[in-house]
């Protein structure tokens, strides 16, 4: 009687962890970033693609997919204390595995304490990310935390008075299901007054589809 009760618990615990509902991906980004210097202050502004692939695990059901799209935001750095922070929105569409339609729309806030200018490096950062994942039958909230890492050129700058780089940045995203008859701003990981106003409010515009009057235009 042992045993069988034995067996039972470990499918029932392997059915468990089986069926949590969760995301995980892998993404790359490559772009231009433009640099404005204030002293030890970095200002930048950003844009470029985004490369996104992984696994949705709803159940016991594991989609994979692929999506690409653009990514765009900014950020702000410090080269005594080598600490900054970026907001970064994205946009992408692409399929699962089964052929059907998904997009991943949403946003990162992340934090490195390794950024070097001089080797163009931002180092090791990580963050945490809020995504939506529109399906053909649903759409679903997802929330977690990130790793990244990033490195550049530099190129001739647009604005004279600004430097600007040619960059790539890698992701690695792991989250899960959020509940979303809850309210979107509860839900969200992060304080939103920790982002710059009109980026945050970008970034509802994104997710929820109501454009907000102070959001600024958004380009595909």
């Amino acid at each position: 009687m042992r045993t069988v009760f034995l067996v039972l618990l470990i499918a029932t615990v392997s059915w468990a962890v089986g069926a949590q509902e969760s995301f995980q991906a892998d993404g790359v980004s490559t772009g231009q970033t433009v640099l404005w210097f204030y002293g030890n202050q970095v200002e930048t502004t950003f844009e470029g693609t985004l490369q996104l692939a992984g696994t949705l695990q709803i159940g016991a059901d594991a989609l994979s997919f692929s999506v690409a799209g653009t990514s765009y935001g900014s950020g702000i750095a410090d080269t005594g204390t080598l600490a900054a922070t970026l907001w970064i929105l994205f946009q992408t569409t692409g399929t699962l595995d089964s052929g059907e339609f998904i997009t991943l729309r949403g946003g990162m806030h992340v934090l490195g304490e390794e950024a070097d200018l001089n080797t163009l490096s931002f180092g090791g950062g990580t963050g945490t990310f809020f995504l939506i994942a529109d399906l053909p039958e649903e759409s679903l909230w997802i929330s977690g935390t990130l790793t990244t890492t990033a490195s550049g050129s530099f190129v001739p700058a647009d604005d004279p008075v600004t430097m600007q780089i040619e960059g790539t940045a890698t992701f690695t995203f792991v989250g899960t299901l959020l509940d979303a008859s809850d309210g979107l701003i509860e839900q969200l990981p992060w304080d939103p007054a920790s982002w710059p106003l009109e980026t945050h409010q970008a970034l509802l515009a994104l997710v929820t589809g109501v454009k907000s009057e102070k959001a600024p235009e958004q380009t595909d």
